[in-house]
């Protein structure tokens, strides 16, 4: 009987540690242009934080994030990705569709996950409040009753935690390995399943990291909204420093996904990190 090759191995947990020097280390090999990416995704989303841009903003993350992830695999096939290779799944209607129907799956996910939390907690708020949140206003956060905002933040953190678990491998294996979305979805979230350990261990990391950043956002928003302004050098820097992080978690994401589906390493100045797919 001739057995089935696997579509996925499982890995030790000290394979998380590193995923991570390994994602540094992809990262410093192009740095400049990958954060010239970073900044043009975060520009991207601060342009569309109101009403139907938001979400189709949302809608098309897992299209940016395969944009982000196949630059990625140019750099770490020792080319210069260009910053038009944020936008590369639009050039492949099969694949961008399949990713748009996966952005509208993980906002239905999202919210049901904030509404299970904060269920009948916003409806105590005034109209002109709840304008101002859905606006991503800050002060209006910080005038909340601290109750409401500590059940709201772990709400918008369950939302995130939900819809990033449900895409972290779905999105490259759509993208990758041209796969169905309800066979990315199930593969990817079996593969996450089986090698838990070294995702968690990736995750401690990556959480440690993310101490600094927060602690900065958190000084800067803070200053914004007491109205005593920023220093702007401070706003530069945690502004750097949030697409830094950010690229850390693509990059991770992509080494991760590389090791556990055997997507293989391209060879250096080869066509393969650029324009062309794995099927």
């Amino acid at each position: 009987m001739v057995e089935t090759p696997k579509e996925y191995d499982t890995l030790p947990a000290g394979r998380g540690m590193g995923w991570l020097t390994h994602s540094l280390q992809l990262l410093g090999r192009d740095i400049s242009r990958l954060l010239l990416l970073g900044l043009l995704l975060q520009l991207l989303a601060g342009m569309t934080q109101i009403g139907a841009l938001a979400i189709l903003f949302v809608l098309l993350v897992p299209a940016l994030s395969a944009g982000m992830l196949q630059a990625l695999h140019s750099a770490d096939a020792g080319l210069r990705p260009s910053p038009a290779m944020l936008f590369v799944a639009f050039s492949r209607p099969d694949r961008l569709l399949r990713l748009v129907f996966l952005g509208g799956l993980m906002l239905a996910t999202a919210m049901a996950a904030v509404m299970a939390v904060v269920s009948g907690a916003l409806t105590g708020l005034d109209a002109e409040t709840m304008a101002k949140l859905e606006q991503g206003d800050v002060e209006a956060l910080l005038m909340m009753n601290p109750e409401l905002l500590e059940r709201l933040m772990i709400a918008l953190l369950m939302g995130l935690v939900v819809s990033g678990t449900l895409s972290f491998f779905a999105v490259p294996l759509i993208w990758f390995r041209n796969m169905p979305l309800r066979r990315a979805i199930w593969l990817g979230l079996t593969g996450m399943m089986r090698n838990w350990k070294p995702l968690l261990v990736l995750g401690l990391f990556l959480g440690v990291l993310a101490v600094p950043a927060a602690v900065l956002s958190a000084l800067v928003l803070g200053l914004n909204a007491t109205g005593q302004g920023g220093s702007p050098l401070l706003t530069i820097v945690m502004l750097f420093v949030a697409v830094a992080y950010q690229l850390l978690l693509f990059a991770s994401q992509y080494v991760a996904f590389r090791d556990i589906f055997r997507l293989g390493h391209p060879r250096p100045g080869s066509s393969e990190g650029s324009d062309q797919l794995v099927a």
